[in-house]
């Protein structure tokens, strides 16, 4: 039996060593240790700060959540 797919990109959690901008909102400022939430697609890297990942991550647990209410509703 193979074995399962994930829809999910690789999203790994990090501490920052240089500093940057946050992908989703470039008045946030990320500092060298802040903890940010890297994910990469393809062969490139996109960095946000903990409050936009958490607002970001909680939505997309939502939309799971619905899709598999949906699923289940339909079978």
């Amino acid at each position: 039996m193979p074995r399962p797919k994930s829809f999910i990109k690789r999203l790994t959690v990090e501490r920052v060593a240089h500093a940057h901008n946050c992908q989703h909102n470039q008045k946030h400022r990320l500092e060298a240790g802040e903890v940010r939430l890297k994910v990469t697609i393809n062969r490139t890297n996109e960095n946000y700060c903990a409050n936009c990942a958490i607002q970001i991550l909680n939505r997309d647990i939502d939309k799971l959540r619905r899709l598999v209410q949906e699923i289940e509703s339909m079978r």
